[in-house]
């Protein structure tokens, strides 16, 4: 269909055009000579005006009509929208959102208090707290070098130095009867590394900046060997055997000599040694073990907590051991260890190390955990107090051990605002020991002061400054610790004519450990105006390297061994390296006795 003003194509019941708005017209179906028969009787009835106004009237009735018809011409032009869809879209975005708020709100600490039986709660919240606490456990084992070598290779870097100032150099002359002045600046730093069988230590000892004395020493734990060298005396090495060397000593007058293979036996225990995420894995387990069967549980309202001064809300959960959890949790105990083989493999693999059958190292697992088990039922009657925050962190315990309540341990630190209290007690039959100190927090940066005291000792203050906690969590360390050196000399009785010289300074003690691979420990004595003594030691991880036993050492299995060995020493070398540092003639002799041991090697094999 088309229209009859502007001619283009119309939609299939259109009504008026989409173009010109002009209402369509179908044709009429009639012969032409009647069509122009009727066209000539209008022109005739009707004068020239009437046609006009006619024709007016009935355009302004087409534009009166397309208005009328507009909406319903284009809605049928458009796609029709059912609105009622809306509805339904906005019930189901409300719905979803409700479900997950559901879901985040049960998972949340506020519902399992409100919600959780008092069990089921303290089961969560120790789970909770004990995963965290092992984790952060397993990267200090790192830290203090204990997380195993699956590799069997590692390497450490060492230093140690130390100085003194004048009056502190004064005293030790006057306290031990020779000038000290050689002491003024110690040094002395160290290589080590582990690669399979192999230990290599290396030692520098300098006073000053002069290099006075170094030791090399290589172990080799599959032969029992160990090899020395000093630089300064000789290029060679000299080999022992543990077995020859105890005899050596035992001719050399020490009859008592014990020369044990406590080597061989570090490095065998340092190479079996279970990775610590695998020991963190198995300790995780026995602690849900724990957990799960415990059972007398109650759960209070909210409480106000009070530690070293400063309150804290929280609620308390009180928990009590009777015989029978006891006793359960015994066979639980049993059972779980006798099916460990996560464990029997660790146990496995450390006998081996220690030349013990791994049968008789299994056997004495079981036995030690029958023993514990039946232990167990000495705590009945036991009772502790767990105090949680909001957040279902342990902020403090309080336990009683056992019916006659012969021991009581609290601890814990509580937080309001920017201050937060901290402490420590501890009562065993009559006598108490107690660390309680107050302090306050910038960020994870805290400032405390602390009071050490109980029924045997005197009190003791000091200081934690700069102590950053987050860190601390991660396994670095940045924190100061400070007490006044009187106080320590009191505290354990210390009367020396040169204890008057220190004791009105700070002992400061800073630890600062940017990783699990590098750290720093400083002590010093600090008045604010002058640091008579300082100390620095320092730790790096340097990595695994290459150890190589010396072929060319000399095998001493008899003193005169070594008769070759001495006479060819430089001993002058070591003592101008002495002197040069300034050591006393009174101390340098002795090297020359060393010297002449040589002329009477052949004298001591004889006559042993």
């Amino acid at each position: 269909m088309y229209c009859i003003n502007c001619g283009i194509q119309m939609k299939e019941g259109a009504k008026f055009c989409p173009k010109c708005g002009t209402k369509y017209q179908a044709p009429v179906d009639v012969d032409e000579a009647s069509a122009e028969a009727a066209a000539d009787q209008a022109d005739e009835a009707a004068p020239e005006a009437a046609t006009e106004s006619t024709g007016e009237a009935d355009t302004a009735g087409q534009a009166a009509a397309f208005e009328d018809d507009y909406d319903k011409y284009f809605a049928i032009e458009d796609e029709p929208v059912d609105k009622s869809r809306r509805k339904y879209y906005i019930v189901g975005a409300i719905a979803v959102a409700a479900v997950v708020f559901l879901i985040c709100f049960c998972n949340t600490n506020t519902f399992k208090r409100l919600f959780y039986k008092p069990a089921d709660y303290y089961r969560y919240v120790e789970k909770k707290n004990a995963h965290k606490n092992l984790e952060q456990l397993g990267g200090w084992l790192e830290v203090a070098g204990m997380d195993g070598n699956g590799d069997k290779a590692s390497g450490r870097e060492e230093s140690l130095n130390i100085g003194m100032s004048d009056d502190i150099l004064d005293a030790v002359s006057d306290a031990f009867g020779v000038n000290a002045d050689f002491l003024k600046e110690i040094n002395i730093t160290g290589k080590s590394a582990l690669y399979g069988n192999l230990y290599s230590g290396n030692v520098n000892l300098s006073l000053g900046s002069d290099q006075v004395l170094a030791l090399n020493t290589i172990a080799d734990s599959e032969n029992d060997n160990l090899y020395l060298r000093i630089p300064e005396l000789s290029d060679d090495y000299l080999g022992f055997n543990t077995e020859n060397l105890k005899s050596l000593l035992e001719k050399a007058g020490a009859s008592n000599a014990k020369i044990d293979k406590s080597t061989e036996d570090y490095l065998k225990m340092m190479s079996s040694l279970p990775k610590a995420a695998r020991v963190i894995k198995i300790a995780d387990r026995y602690a849900d073990l724990v957990f799960d069967n415990i059972e007398d549980v109650k759960k209070s309202g909210m409480k106000t907590l009070e530690l070293g001064g400063v309150k804290q809300k929280c609620w308390v959960l009180t928990v009590k051991l009777d015989y029978r959890d006891l006793k359960q949790l015994g066979e639980a105990l049993k059972g779980e260890v006798s099916n460990d083989k996560d464990l029997k493999a660790i146990v496995s693999e450390m006998a081996e190390s220690a030349d013990v059958y791994e049968d008789e190292a299994w056997d004495a697992v079981l036995d030690a955990v029958d023993d514990l088990a039946d232990d167990l039922t000495y705590l009945a009657g036991s009772k502790m107090e767990v105090y949680v925050d909001s957040r279902g962190h342990v902020i403090s315990r309080e336990i009683t051990a056992g019916e006659a309540a012969d021991l009581t341990v609290t601890y814990g630190r509580t937080i309001h605002g920017r201050e937060f209290g901290a402490l420590l007690d501890v009562k065993y039959e009559g006598t108490s020991f107690t660390i309680e100190g107050i302090g306050r927090k910038s960020g994870e940066i805290y400032f405390a002061d602390f009071t050490l005291g109980g029924s045997d000792i005197d009190s003791l203050g000091f200081s934690l400054n700069c102590f950053d906690h987050k860190a601390f969590e991660k396994q670095k360390i940045d924190g100061e610790v400070s007490v006044r050196v009187g106080d320590i000399m009191e505290m354990f009785n210390i009367d020396h004519p040169a204890a008057g010289l220190i004791e009105d300074y700070l002992a400061v003690l800073t630890v600062t450990a940017k990783d699990v691979k590098s750290y720093e420990i400083r002590l010093k004595l600090a008045d604010g105006k002058s640091e008579p003594f300082k100390c620095t030691y320092t730790f790096k991880d340097t990595g695994a390297s290459k150890i190589s036993v010396p072929e060319d050492a000399i095998m001493v299995e008899k003193l005169s061994d070594m008769k070759d060995y001495l006479a060819e020493a430089d001993f002058d070398c070591v003592q101008d390296n002495l002197e040069r540092a300034g050591v006393p003639e009174s101390l340098t002799k002795y090297f020359s006795y060393i010297q002449k041991f040589s002329d009477y090697i052949d004298y001591f094999d004889l006559l042993y």
